[in-house]
């Protein structure tokens, strides 16, 4: 890691802000009440502790996310991992003072709910909070298993070409900065080809500028490089 524990918090939390923000844009009466209300302690938890560890992105992810039932009922998800081909519904189950008052009706509301989500294509996937808490490393475990089997063990394929790809290998092997003219010289290429390359790769959020300016020279991977490499 080329980034210290307190660095990579900042940044989690900074993407953290930007992505909630970004979807209670555009929201209205109850979806976004549930955005502002129901959104709480274990989704962020879950977030922080969990998938940003694993993933270091939040994209593909909505919280709070609405499906209809069989009555064009409107009912949400905790956390909706929306990529292609699959929808898979994350849902964080506490075990607070309001589960012991449930009643029977709930309880049923609860069970159809999920029976709607499974009949309706989605796959689901539940977390309590206290595993979050107490055992992180094991949710975590679950993570990588699912975007494994679902999607491929490399999942940074699909956005990255083969030279991208050779690249950040290389700067993952090397783990320092890397410049335009290094990776010229290393992979025979001229280097404003090298910087084109580089260029994309900050472009698409794999590499992290040094010192940016107007003019940036070198670059380090990414936390979101990282984390999908060690998948």
């Amino acid at each position: 890691m080329l980034y210290t524990e307190s660095e990579a918090d900042k940044i989690c939390e900074m993407e953290y802000e930007k992505w909630l923000e970004s979807h209670r844009h555009g929201r209205t009466g109850e979806s976004l009440r549930r955005l502002l209300n129901g959104h709480g302690y274990g989704e962020k938890l879950f977030l922080y502790q969990i998938w940003w560890p694993v993933v270091g992105s939040f994209e593909h992810l909505t919280p709070e996310h609405i499906f209809l039932d069989d009555s064009d009922k409107e009912r949400f998800i905790d956390l909706a991992y929306i990529r292609a081909p699959f929808r898979i519904a994350i849902e964080i189950d506490g075990f607070g003072p309001h589960l012991k008052n449930i009643d029977r009706h709930q309880f049923g509301e609860n069970l159809m709910r999920q029976n709607h989500l499974i009949l309706d294509g989605w796959k689901l996937i539940r977390f309590s909070v206290y595993d979050i808490e107490q055992r992180p490393e094991r949710c975590r475990r679950l993570v990588r298993s699912m975007l494994g089997q679902w999607y491929g063990r490399h999942i940074e394929d699909e956005i990255l070409t083969k030279r991208e790809h050779q690249i950040i290998a290389y700067a993952r092997y090397c783990n320092m900065p890397i410049r335009a003219s290094t990776i010229a010289i290393e992979f025979g290429i001229r280097r404003d080809s090298a910087s084109g390359w580089l260029r994309s790769l900050h472009q698409k959020g794999m590499l992290t500028a040094v010192s940016p300016g107007r003019r940036i020279h070198t670059y380090v991977i990414s936390t979101r490089a990282n984390r999908m490499f060690n998948l």
